[in-house]
């Protein structure tokens, strides 16, 4: 029996970006229904945003200099797989073919994810990450479950060892209308006149808003809010 046949198939849907952290969401490709969050570094999370919107640096960045090695060596990336979510970090298995035979190599996710976008590969997630995550958020409650990217020394990032955290809780439902009402003032102003000021403090705003999706789970709220903070810069 294949051991990694019981995968889910994922998009990268967003990255969402805050003063705290980078998270890449990734949702099932075919229900919609479930996601995991990975956090993940700048320097990642950059390179995983190039790919998505397709950025041609003057000068090579590392995973397109990583692209060419792999191409010159008539060699392809078939699929990447986040195989396992252990010790609240993820571990992935990418999967690299010659067009005759298939070699596994451990690599950390944001880095197989960054690679398998730019060869449009198919990224998958095991089932046991799933569970993983369910059990987690169990046993956490009132806490955003967005593990890391796996590192070379095993340690927890530092968003994860706050004892602050652990107590916070959940926000009620009046709070959750408040968030929703302040997001919709927000948003539905963005393409309002006004001068540079204006807009730089209407970018404050709202990066502190997006910094309070991201720690509530309210995913979609900040990738909204990214956006419209991305046409804010526009106007600049």
């Amino acid at each position: 029996m294949n051991r990694y046949s019981d995968v889910v198939e994922v998009e990268v849907e967003n990255v969402l970006v805050s003063d705290n952290n980078f998270l890449v969401i990734l949702r099932e490709r075919h229900n919609r229904k479930r996601i995991v969050p990975i956090s993940v570094g700048v320097f990642e999370a950059n390179g995983i945003l190039m790919a998505l919107e397709q950025v041609v640096n003057r000068r090579p960045f590392t995973y397109d200099i990583m692209k060419t090695i792999l191409t010159g060596f008539n060699l392809n990336i078939q699929k990447l797989i986040i195989s396992e979510l252990r010790n609240d970090i993820f571990y992935g298995i990418l999967f690299i073919s010659d067009g005759k035979a298939v070699q596994e190599f451990d690599i950390r996710p944001s880095d197989g994810i960054a690679l398998a976008l730019r060869y449009n590969s198919p990224i998958f997630v095991a089932e046991q990450v799933y569970s993983t995550l369910e059990e987690e958020n169990k046993n956490k409650p009132g806490t955003t479950i967005a593990p890391a990217d796996s590192i070379d020394n095993d340690e927890e990032p530092d968003a994860f060892e706050s004892d602050d955290a652990a107590l916070e809780e959940e926000p009620d439902e009046n709070q959750n209308a408040r968030q929703s009402e302040f997001l919709r003032d927000l948003l539905y102003s963005k393409n309002e006149s006004g001068n540079a000021e204006s807009i730089h403090d209407k970018i404050r705003v709202m990066t502190s808003e997006l910094d309070t999706a991201v720690n509530d789970e309210r995913f979609e709220d900040a990738a909204r809010i990214r956006d419209a903070i991305n046409e804010l810069k526009k106007r600049l």
